[in-house]
């Protein structure tokens, strides 16, 4: 089995820490990125996020976990916030910080791990939407945004060796091929250069819903389960202005020529049990 490396970089804090370590049982975590900035409506409230990508050396060949964290300079003092905050000062970047953060992907929240919550985003009621690059806008409760008046520039994907093809490939705003398996949408978290694009439909996914697989829990044999909504607007609509109406009461609700419940779906199409 090929053992692949992300960077150079990785590969000598890897050896260095393996080495430090030998003979020995010891967590140590490294970490990598948060420069990338982000942007959605979360619980009520704008937040801005960085992805930081980090990994237990103890598994030097274990996957890298990335996680999604507020900078600690934009969250208000005696602020609760799920998940630590990232401090903009080295120094503060502790072991133990490391470790929290590593656990987000394994132990929750969800909607702070990134793959957890790209794969919802693009799995969930994949039909809505299919073959659009689309936005998660909201992170909990999930909401995807996508313009349907826009035609996706898309190409069947066949692998080298494959006898036919495996999925589609879209092409972004940006020019960029995304690779989607099947009918689904190329969903991307918003940065503060996408915050302009423009969206005419909103997914919106009940806020007790569990991501990756959309099951919501039921207290009772006869309470129904919350279903999704989708929001066909009248006219498109910034994603900057998108997440204010999210955590507006009612304002999505009056910027809709139509609102459509439909069953939570899971990735394999069928409604989540």
């Amino acid at each position: 089995m090929a053992l692949t490396f992300h960077s150079d970089v990785r590969l000598t804090l890897l050896l260095s820490t393996m080495i430090a370590c030998s003979g020995a049982a010891c967590d140590h975590y490294i970490w990598e990125g948060a420069k990338q900035r982000y942007v959605a409506a979360e619980r009520g409230r704008i937040v801005e996020l960085v992805a930081v990508t980090i990994h237990n050396t103890h598994d030097p060949f274990g996957p890298w976990a990335e996680t999604l964290a507020e900078p600690c300079e934009t969250v208000s003092k005696g602020e609760h916030t799920p998940v630590p905050c990232w401090p903009s000062n080295p120094l503060r970047r502790s072991q133990r910080l490391l470790e929290a953060l590593f656990k987000v992907c394994y132990y929750g929240p969800d909607y702070r791990s990134t793959g957890t919550l790209l794969s919802a985003a693009q799995y969930l009621n994949r039909d809505i939407g299919a073959f659009h690059e689309a936005w998660i806008i909201g992170t909990s409760p999930l909401a995807v945004a996508f313009l349907r008046t826009r035609s996706p520039t898309t190409r069947l994907y066949q692998p080298a060796g494959a006898r036919s093809p495996v999925g589609v490939e879209i092409m972004t705003h940006s020019g960029k091929w995304v690779i989607v398996q099947g009918p689904a949408r190329a969903a991307h978290l918003v940065r503060d250069a996408d915050v302009e694009q423009e969206a005419d439909t909103v997914l919106l996914f009940p806020q007790e819903m569990r991501l990756p697989y959309g099951q919501v829990p039921v207290h009772g044999a006869t309470q129904p389960r919350p279903p999704a909504k989708v929001f066909y607007l009248r006219e498109p609509k910034s994603l900057r202005s998108l997440m204010r109406a999210l955590i507006e009461a009612g304002e999505l609700e009056r910027q809709a020529k139509e609102v459509v419940e439909v069953p939570v779906l899971g990735p394999d199409g069928r409604p989540v049990m």
